[in-house]
């Protein structure tokens, strides 16, 4: 018989008989129809969970887990097994597992999103979240080994995906990016900040946001090998940031972020000017010394590039007026030579 035909006749039945007989009946998601709850053994779902209770509150969690995983694995569908689902994630946090918490927390999300536990199954994976991203470590084999930073991203994620506008949604955005960058995945940190915000425009946490744009560009320059680009990312970001934020506790940190920045930009123009002027090109290594000295003249390198000018200054110049010396005479050499030609063919010898 299809649903539909059922749950007609159960309303006729219902009509006829005068007893609550929708009270036994839920849709089945697993077998694809509508089952009795007395006839399926729902009934001791509801028993099964009152035990599992018992034990919770006489502090028996290994014992109170396995009944409520027991109940789980047999009545999916029970009514109760929403809220069984929730607590077995309650008794993985009270023993201090708190992977296989956020799973079933997960599994509530995912399996019972109606549930009236939502929000605060939201608020306990954020905070799950925040424990791995402060270095907790994941358990395996009961030993606390795996790797903290994969574990908050993975939590981080799935509030991003299933709740993004829960009041957890945009901090978990930003600690999203927050992990990324502690674990070294600048690329997908930057993304994830930048999605802050884009996606969150009204948060508290945007300006944040962005000064976390400019230090991981920072952070990614130097990690990978002096990145020259991610150091000029740094470095627009750095300034977005004071333009947008200017009085914003973070605005002095960008401020000496600032400062880094450009003594990088500075050192790496000055060792530019070293390289050429070693070539003994010195018109060039000066021309890279003065930019030192303009650009960045807060800079220890623009003390040190302003000393390399004076010191080369005299030599280039005399260098030139050599070089001027030079080409003058060679311009009057051509000059003798073409008038000399002129005299031998107005005499006839050419």
């Amino acid at each position: 018989m299809k649903p539909l035909r059922l749950l007609t006749a159960l309303l006729l039945l219902s009509l006829f008989s005068g007893r609550e007989v929708l009270a036994y009946w839920v849709w089945s998601p697993e077998s694809g129809k509508f089952v009795n709850l007395e006839k399926a053994g729902y009934g001791a779902a509801e028993e099964e969970y009152d035990r599992a209770l018992e034990f919770f509150r006489e502090r028996d969690l290994d014992e109170a887990r396995k009944r409520l995983e027991d109940l789980l694995e047999k009545y999916p569908s029970a009514r109760i097994a929403a809220e069984a689902q929730y607590r077995l994630g309650t008794v993985y946090e009270e023993q201090g597992d708190y992977m296989k918490a956020y799973r079933a927390y997960r599994k509530l999300i995912d399996s019972y999103p109606a549930t009236e536990r939502f929000g605060e199954v939201i608020e306990r994976e954020f905070k799950i979240g925040n424990l791995f991203l402060a270095g907790k470590k994941g358990k395996f084999a009961g030993l606390e080994i795996l790797p903290s930073l994969p574990r908050a991203a993975e939590v981080y994620e799935h509030i991003v995906k299933f709740a993004p506008f829960s009041d957890f949604g945009d901090k978990a955005q930003f600690h999203l990016g927050i992990a990324y960058k502690k674990w070294g995945r600048f690329d997908q940190a930057l993304e994830a900040f930048q999605a802050v915000i884009d996606q969150y425009p009204k948060s508290e946490l945007v300006a944040q946001a962005r000064f976390q744009l400019a230090e991981t560009s920072f952070v990614k320059s130097s990690a990978q090998f002096r990145d020259q680009r991610a150091l000029d990312q740094a470095s627009a970001e750095v300034d977005r940031f004071l333009e947008s934020f200017p009085d914003t506790g973070a605005s002095e940190k960008a401020a000496k972020l600032r400062q880094v920045i450009d003594e990088k930009n500075a050192e790496k123009n000055y060792r530019i000017g070293l390289y050429y002027e070693k070539e003994n090109f010195i018109q060039s290594a000066l021309i890279y010394y003065a930019d030192v000295v303009s650009r960045y003249k807060h800079t220890v390198w623009a003390e040190k590039s302003a000393q390399k000018m004076e010191t080369l200054k005299a030599p280039a110049d005399y260098i030139l007026k050599q070089q001027e010396d030079v080409g003058g005479q060679i311009a009057l050499l051509k000059k003798q030579i073409q008038e000399a030609a002129k005299d031998e063919i107005e005499k006839g010898h050419l």
